[in-house]
């Protein structure tokens, strides 16, 4: 995501872009960082939604209404996950049907 993040300062310079590791000071700030945000980014990744950080910064984009933007890793030999399993993982309370899908 560091990688991610210097990319988009690269060619949106005028934006902000919070990361956590850099510049998340409390994880109970976590929320109102969320809801100052436009979009949130999130890395699926193997493990994703076993943590409990990345459910409180999934909840509060939910709660906010915050759009998600997915960015999914694929390759295992990265800490990648395979989509189905990524799905598997999904919190029943957070998955929805794809618009057009019953």
């Amino acid at each position: 995501m560091a990688t991610v993040k210097r990319s988009l300062t690269l060619l949106l310079p005028e934006a902000r872009v919070f990361l956590d590791v850099d510049d998340l000071e409390e994880i109970g700030n976590l929320g109102k960082y969320i809801k100052a945000s436009n979009s949130v980014l999130v890395f699926l990744s193997k493990g994703y939604f076993f943590s409990a950080n990345c459910r409180k910064e999934l909840d509060a984009a939910l709660a906010h209404r915050r759009p998600l933007i997915l960015l999914h890793e694929s390759d295992l030999n990265r800490g990648g996950a395979p989509l189905a399993q990524l799905r598997d993982d999904c919190p029943a309370a957070h998955q929805v049907t794809p618009r057009g899908h019953p």
